[in-house]
C-alpha cells in the first residue's frame, strides 16, 4: 500500500481551502446518495464530478492508486456473482465443471448486477479518496471538537491521522530485517509467522512511545485542562456557502429521484433499460459538479479566488 493513499498533502488550490465541514458534506452527500441508488446512470452522475474535484485538486495520482486496487475488488464481485446468482434468465454460456454436475448458466442479469454493485463501490471509495486527501485532519478536529463531540471527534482523527505512520514503521522496520538477512517472506506460513514475531514486537514498541510522545504533546497544549479558547482558525467564506448550496440542490435532486422511483433499476429477471428523471440527474450532476468549477476558475484567475 502506498503512503500516499492515506498522507494528507497540503495543495494550494480552492478545494484544500474549503471548510472542512464543507468537504466533509460533499463526501457525505456523495456517499448517502450511492447508498440509495440503482441505476448505473445515476451512479456514474455520481462518480463523474467526484472524479473531477479529485482531478482538480491535484489528486489524480492518489486516486489512480485507489482505483487499482478497487479492480480486483470489482473482479472478484463479478466473478462470484457471476457463479452463484441465479436469477437471471438471460444466459450467455453455461459452465459445467465436472461431468454428471448440473451446469452453472453464467448470466447477463448477473453480470450486470456485479456490474452495478461494483460502480457503487468504486463511488464510494472515490468519495473516501477525496476525504482522505483533501480534509487535513487538524482541521477536521478543530472543526468536529467546535460541535461538541471532542473525545469522539480526537478518536476518529487520531486513527485516520496514525495509520500512515503505522504503516511506514512497518515497511521501514520489514526493510530492516531484510538487511540484516531476515526475509520474512521465504519459507511456510509457520515460518513466516515465526519471522513476523520480532518484527510485531518492535512495532508493537514503536506504536507506544509514539503514543507517550502524543500524549505528552496534547498536555503540553493543555488538552483537557479547561475550556477551549474560541480562536476561529477555519472561516466560513462566500465559496463554502455558495458549495453547501449547491450540495443541498444535488441532495434533494437525488432524494426525489430516489422517492419517485427514478433511481431504481431491475436487474432480475431481466434487465430494465427504461431511464427517467433525466432533468433531475443532470441539475444533481451540474450542482456535484460546482467545486471542481470554481477551482478551475480560481487557477485561472487568482482575483477571483480572493472575491469567493
Amino acid at each position: 500500500m502506498n503512503d500516499t493513499m492515506l498522507t494528507y498533502q497540503v495543495k494550494d488550490n480552492l478545494i484544500h481551502s474549503l471548510h472542512p465541514l464543507t468537504t466533509l458534506s460533499y463526501v457525505s452527500v456523495i456517499t448517502i446518495l450511492s447508498l440509495i441508488f440503482y441505476h448505473p446512470l445515476y451512479l456514474a452522475a455520481l462518480l463523474l464530478p467526484a472524479a473531477l474535484v479529485i482531478v482538480s485538486s491535484g489528486h489524480y495520482k492518489e486516486w489512480s492508486i485507489y482505483l487499482k486496487l478497487s479492480v480486483s475488488l470489482i473482479i472478484l464481485i463479478v466473478v462470484l456473482n457471476m457463479l452463484f446468482s441465479r436469477e437471471g434468465e438471460t444466459v450467455l454460456f453455461s459452465l459445467q465443471l465436472y461431468s454428471g454436475m448440473a451446469p452453472i448458466n453464467l448470466s447477463l442479469e448477473a453480470l450486470g448486477f456485479a456490474a452495478g454493485m461494483g460502480l457503487r463501490l468504486l463511488v464510494i471509495i472515490t468519495a473516501f479518496c477525496l476525504y482522505s486527501q483533501a480534509i487535513d485532519p487538524d482541521r477536521m478536529l478543530r472543526a468536529v471538537a467546535g460541535l461538541g463531540k471532542g473525545k469522539t471527534a480526537l478518536a476518529i482523527i487520531l486513527s485516520t491521522r496514525l495509520l500512515p505512520q503505522f504503516l511506514r514503521d512497518f515497511r521501514r522496520i520489514m526493510e530492516i530485517s531484510q538487511c540484516r538477512g531476515v526475509d520474512p517472506y521465504k519459507g511456510n506460513l509457520w515460518q513466516r509467522t515465526c519471522r513476523l514475531k520480532p518484527v510485531i514486537s518492535v512495532l508493537f514498541s514503536s506504536s507506544l512511545e509514539q503514543a507517550l510522545e502524543l500524549a505528552e504533546s496534547m498536555y503540553a497544549r493543555g488538552y483537557g485542562s479547561g475550556a477551549r479558547s474560541q480562536r476561529q482558525a477555519d472561516l466560513w467564506r462566500p465559496r463554502d456557502f455558495l458549495i453547501l448550496l449547491a450540495l443541498i440542490i444535488a441532495f434533494f435532486c437525488g432524494i426525489r429521484a430516489y422517492g419517485q422511483g427514478w433511481s431504481n433499476f431491475a436487474y432480475y429477471p431481466h434487465l430494465n433499460w427504461e431511464f427517467s428523471g433525466s432533468g433531475i440527474l443532470t441539475l444533481m450532476t451540474l450542482s456535484l459538479a460546482i467545486p471542481s468549477v470554481l477551482n478551475w476558475g480560481c487557477k485561472r484567475s487568482n482575483s477571483f479566488l480572493s472575491k469567493i
